[in-house]
């Protein structure tokens, strides 16, 4: 749990965030399995909500950085905020979107350079950003 507690730490300090009473409304997880795969997808139990925040912590099996090229999603537009590869295989990528328009998509498609990855997608209301990057 800590690990997860770095990362968005990270995230929110990264992109210039104020929190406000924020609240965690829902996550998803998903995978390429054992397998490595450009593309993957997972789905939110509900589509996402205008004026909330999504949050992507994406860990992969890959010396790349920038390994995810693109993150679609329908009335959602996505922003890396940072990626960090290193020489043993590993890779994390965040990404987040505060572009979620009413007609928002619960499935979330990931492309990516071949690799085994996991993600973990995370909605919360209540970011208010100041200066996103």
């Amino acid at each position: 749990m800590g690990y997860k507690n770095y990362l968005l730490s990270l995230l929110l300090i990264f992109c210039g965030i104020t929190l406000y009473a924020q609240t965690r409304i829902q996550t998803a997880t998903g995978s390429t399995g054992t397998n490595a795969r450009t593309s993957f997808s997972l789905t939110l139990g509900t589509a996402p909500q205008a004026g909330n925040t999504l949050i992507a912590v994406i860990s992969g099996r890959t010396t790349t950085q920038n390994n995810v090229t693109s993150i679609t999603q329908t009335g959602v537009t996505w922003i890396r905020a940072v990626s960090r590869a290193n020489t043993t295989n590993v890779n994390i990528e965040i990404w987040y979107t505060t572009a979620i328009q009413s007609n928002a998509s619960p499935s979330i498609t990931f492309s990516q350079g071949s690799a085994r990855t996991a993600v973990s997608v995370i909605e919360y209301s209540g970011l208010v950003y100041n200066t996103p990057l």
